[in-house]
């Protein structure tokens, strides 16, 4: 062999020995890490020593484990990621060496050779995560273990599908400062199993507005963002679904979209395919889940969006929600506004009313505005009106259902000017705006509530524009939301009122009993075995209500 390759083994050797003791020189991880967004040391050799914070082994994991160091300059990571096959326990202390390496923006060891084992202590204590971080702090707790305060669920649309969180101080207005995912360690799509919810049991627990305790977590980057990867399953408290209590004074009032309410033939069978229940059995369940939120909602009226078009006999949806509410209540209390056994517009899908005959009685016959003949029913579900008297007080009020185009697909009038700005057929939402206010005739001195799907938030064209004309929104929108679009909670139900209806609002509120639901939940086999309450997840909107005194 040539000399010189045998100097160069044996200085190679030397060098690996000499560096091989515990206790001796070594590369703080500080240094590895550097100030910046990435190591200044890519791509170098350098053996370090440092106690085993978190270990997450497996091909199905990081397949790897997370040292630490004590912490000397606040600027600069302590912690770091050691992509190793290596049996390692959290608390023992290890000298290694390898490679530095960015793998895609997280700063790791590979090529690892365990040189030593340094003996067994305590797993470093958990760092206190601050509030606020910006991103240059987010990298300088790269890889260390920190202890995460109390915090909400602000984001669940990934779970499912990532087994991620998004947590944050409150689910509405919180900023990115102070949101962080947390994840599993995992990096399948769709897992299987989450590790650090194994402790969960039931579905509302992982509900947007839960609560996670305070928990020890990894920091760790990835697909373009900082998470959390805790160390042990987390204890959740899940969010209070309890409503105010209705005064006896008050009238309930209330709007809910019932997300595609279809029973198909009335008879078992006859479902549609794409839209509303595919079968008996899940009609059965949301028809049982929707009569036991109706019940605990106790409203004296409630306007419905997405009911089957289906007409009003025996067979249709409507009286089959009416017969279903009943029989949980052991009465006949519930009764439905009809236009005999018409079907009402063109669409699948149609608005409609419920009233509880014990405390209102109608007034007249429904309207609908199809009556006129401009109405563009190819667009738009017929506004319904009803007017009804309290039974106790004697006063009249009137009701109008709504449900303006959605924004999911596009209108002839949209331009991409006014998509990005207010989703698909803003006109459209406009136009119905516009129809609505010139066929409203109601007497000035009687109150008179606008309740339903709007598919505008609040700042939009469409609610702004009826608050021009006097009609004002009578639910509190700040930090609210009735539905969550691709991660992002906002308002799109409202109930709005003339001038007095406004004077006799009590208290009013969103119920927030679906729409903070984790997606697909049913198609997920370590989501779908999770209880859940009776009444909750039977659409994807939130129930709105407001309760009124006619005294």
């Amino acid at each position: 062999m040539n000399r010189n390759i045998l100097v160069g083994l044996f200085c190679s050797l030397y060098s690996l020995t000499a560096l091989a003791d515990c206790g001796d020189s070594a590369t703080s991880i500080e240094a590895i890490q550097g100030r910046g967004m990435a190591s200044p040391l890519v791509g170098q050799a350098v053996t370090v020593e440092a106690t085993v914070s978190a270990v997450f082994q497996g091909a199905d994991k990081l397949d790897g484990f997370f040292i630490q160091q004590a912490d000397r300059d606040p600027s600069a990571s302590h912690g770091l990621f050691v992509y190793s096959d290596s049996r390692v326990r959290p608390g023992e202390r290890v000298r290694l060496r390898g490679q530095v390496k960015e793998f895609y923006g997280l700063t790791e060891l590979t090529k690892v050779r365990l040189l030593d084992r340094c003996g067994q202590s305590q797993a470093p204590e958990a760092l206190s995560l601050p509030m606020q971080t910006s991103e240059t702090q987010r990298e300088a707790l790269e890889a260390v273990k920190v202890q995460v305060p109390r915090l909400s669920i602000s984001q669940n649309h990934q779970l499912s599908r990532f087994g991620q969180l998004q947590l944050a101080p409150r689910v509405i207005g919180s900023p990115v400062s102070e949101r962080w995912l947390v994840d599993d360690p995992s990096t399948s799509v769709s897992p299987t199993e989450v590790d650090y919810l194994a402790t969960v049991e039931t579905l509302d627990q992982l509900h947007l507005g839960s609560e996670l305790a305070p928990l020890d977590a990894v920091v760790s980057y990835g697909f373009g963002a900082y998470r959390l990867i805790p160390v042990q399953p987390v204890s959740i408290t899940p969010m209070d679904f309890s409503l105010p209590k209705k005064d006896a004074r008050a009238l309930r009032l209330a709007g809910s979209n019932v997300n595609n309410l279809f029973n198909g033939n009335g008879r078992g069978s006859g479902f549609r395919d794409g839209r509303g229940p595919e079968n008996q059995r899940q009609y059965a369940r949301k028809l049982n889940r929707l009569s036991q939120a109706f019940v605990r909602l106790d409203a004296d009226v409630i306007a419905l969006n997405e009911v089957e078009n289906d007409g009003f006999g025996q067979n249709s949806t409507l009286i089959d929600l009416i017969e279903s509410l009943n029989h949980l209540t052991g009465d006949d209390r519930y009764q439905a506004v009809t236009f005999s056994d018409r079907q009402t517009g063109t669409d699948a899908i149609q608005n409609a009313m419920l009233f509880n005959a014990r405390t209102v009685v109608k007034v007249g016959q429904p309207r609908s505005i199809t009556e006129l003949p401009e109405w563009e029913n190819r667009w738009h579900r017929p506004f319904m009106l009803q007017e009804f008297e309290a039974i106790r007080s004697g006063q009249r009020f009137s009701v109008v259902v709504a449900h303006l185009k959605s924004k999911g697909s596009r209108c002839p009038e949209d331009t991409d000017q006014s998509v990005q700005q207010e989703g698909a057929c803003m006109v459209k939402r406009l136009n119905a705006v516009d129809r609505l206010l010139g066929w409203l005739s109601i007497p000035e001195d009687q109150p008179a509530f606008l309740i339903g799907d709007f598919n505008a938030y609040a700042n939009e064209r469409p609610i702004r524009k009826l608050a021009r004309a006097g009609w004002k929104t009578l639910v509190g929108t700040a930090n609210a939301y009735s539905y969550v679009y691709d991660g992002q909670p906002g308002v799109l139900d409202y109930v709005i009122g003339n001038a007095m209806a406004e004077r006799l609002v009590l208290q009013s509120g969103y119920w927030p009993i679906n729409s903070g639901q984790v997606a697909g939940a049913t198609q997920v086999p370590f989501l779908s075995r999770l209880r859940l309450p009776e009444f909750y997840g039977f659409s994807d909107h939130d129930p709105v209500f407001i309760d009124v005194s006619f005294r």
